[in-house]
């Protein structure tokens, strides 16, 4: 029997047209490599995510409790993310972004690497943005945005 759910790919496409459109450094804003894809989400998952679970859920309150995370209403806020270079205590160090794509209600993420000019860029620019979190590379600390207009900033060394 086949399989006729698939992934759109919406979010991926919007990324690597504005990449493109805004002539933005290939090597300061790429997708990370597939064969890398599984353990990276793994570790930001054992990173953050309570009882085992997967990442999508986690921003809706189901975070590590043992881990500092700070919770902002961004209704009135939606630019928020400008602040990023002085909320990330190494704002010129590149980061873990996963962009969220769904088909019903199963996420697909889209891992990149990027540093906080491009990913502030990509974020202005696109349209129908879902969750998406940023991540250290050392995974110490997490910040995202969830559908509910809600930013999630968990660990250590953020300046909030």
């Amino acid at each position: 029997m086949r399989n006729t759910m698939t992934f759109t790919m919406y979010m991926r496409k919007q990324t690597e047209q504005i990449i493109k459109d805004q002539n933005l450094d290939r090597a300061r804003a790429f997708e990370v490599p597939k064969l890398k894809y599984s353990a990276i989400l793994h570790e930001i998952e054992s990173a953050f995510v309570a009882d085992g679970g997967g990442i999508h859920w986690a921003n809706m309150g189901r975070y590590k409790p043992d881990i500092l995370c700070v919770y902002r209403r961004i209704t009135d806020q939606p630019l928020w993310y400008h602040t990023l270079p002085e909320i990330i205590p190494t704002p010129h160090e590149p980061v873990y972004v996963l962009l969220e794509d769904r088909k019903g209600y199963q996420p697909k993420y889209w891992l990149y690497e990027m540093c906080l000019p491009e990913l502030i860029t990509i974020l202005d620019e696109s349209s129908g943005l879902g969750d998406f979190y940023i991540v250290s590379k050392k995974y110490q600390w997490l910040i995202s945005e969830n559908h509910e207009e809600i930013a999630s900033f968990l660990g250590n060394g953020l300046i909030l």
